[in-house]
């Protein structure tokens, strides 16, 4: 059986962690729909797995994760997540987490796989929800597809308010 690994878990949270970092939203309140793309990157330390009994990957474990993210070459934030695993069969994780903006912060929260699920859920799409924010980010919602390694990841953002 596969096993669970921190860098798995960057990953699946990838997504997740970059939704926040750069949807900037209208002041006025307007309802809008953008689709933003950017990247997240990983240091050395950035991830800590909690390992509980039994030893080695197995569900309860956490994973804590740090992320700075760039739109356009410039670093645009840092985001916080915390992630459970749950089912060591399909590699599940859950996940929520909060990016840290000078202009405020959003959160989000989704679950995610490794391993193609019953029915056909597609592990290689991981798809999170923007559940809010603070600030300049009041109300945001929408959603985020992640692609990427793990050290540098592609994110195509469809962004709601």
């Amino acid at each position: 059986m596969p096993s669970i690994t921190s860098r798995t878990v960057i990953a699946v949270v990838g997504a997740g962690l970059a939704v926040a970092a750069v949807s900037a939203l209208p002041a006025s309140g307007q309802s809008t729909a953008r689709t933003l793309t950017f990247t997240t990157t990983q240091a050395k330390g950035d991830e800590q797995y909690i390992d509980l009994k039994p030893k080695g990957p197995s569900p309860g474990d956490r994973y804590t994760v740090s992320s700075t993210i760039h739109l356009g070459g410039r670093k645009a934030g840092r985001v916080e997540a915390d992630c459970l695993a749950l089912d060591r069969r399909y590699e599940v994780f859950s996940c929520s987490g909060v990016a840290i903006l000078p202009e405020g912060s959003i959160t989000f929260q989704g679950a995610s796989a490794n391993k193609t699920l019953p029915g056909g859920v597609n592990a290689k799409k991981s798809i999170y929800a923007v559940t809010g924010g603070t600030g300049t980010y009041a109300g945001a919602g929408g959603t985020a597809t992640r692609s990427g390694n793990g050290k540098s990841d592609k994110f195509v953002i469809d962004l709601t308010q």
